[in-house]
């Protein structure tokens, strides 16, 4: 692999890290300030005849919000696994450099990644603060490797609603639905 071509693709890899970072960093301060991002707000009304009463209207607009609330953690946690994946294509990368590539072009390159880092987090970082000031949120966090690690408090297991309870079993009676003859060791099954 030429030079250029892997300093391409490991600054191209560097600047999906950023923005997934910026991309994660935004959902945790909206599930922080309990707010819906305007992309993911869920407006419908329902098409029911009649007049609706203020009980049925507020239980519908929660269930809307808690849809996309749940959207939103749906992304956080799609958006831990992207950034782990990009991370890790980094590091393979940077650990197996080609042949052609000495160890004085290698330091030029990770300083000039470390460089594209440094801008890209600067400039997300500006339009997310103009983000947050025209949403009025909280900021959560600030670009925190290991803050974007940690997955979200709010996130809850699932619960299998499905699954099929189990009784223990209080007497192992066989019955017999055929026209033949148990035998003692199929009784004893």
């Amino acid at each position: 692999m030429e030079q250029r071509t892997y300093f391409n693709k490991l600054r191209s890899l560097t600047k999906q890290k950023i923005q997934v970072e910026h991309h994660v960093s935004n959902i945790k301060s909206y599930i922080y300030n309990n707010k819906i991002p305007n992309g993911l707000n869920i407006k419908l009304t329902p098409q029911t005849p009649g007049v609706k009463s203020f009980r049925f209207l507020k239980r519908w607009d929660e269930t809307l919000f808690n849809c996309s609330f749940r959207l939103l953690q749906l992304l956080l946690s799609f958006s831990i696994y992207s950034y782990k994946q990009i991370n890790s294509g980094i590091n393979e990368m940077l650990s197996t450099p080609p042949m052609s590539i000495t160890n004085g072009d290698m330091d030029l390159i990770k300083k000039r990644l470390s460089d594209i880092e440094r801008i890209e987090s600067q400039n997300y970082k500006t339009k997310q603060q103009n983000k947050f000031a025209r949403d009025g949120l909280k900021q959560f966090s600030n670009f925190d490797t290991n803050n974007i690690l940690k997955e979200s408090k709010l996130k809850q297991p699932r619960k299998d609603v499905l699954k099929k309870r189990t009784r223990p079993a209080e007497n192992n009676l066989v019955v017999n639905l055929s026209s033949t003859e148990l035998t003692n060791s199929k009784k004893n099954y």
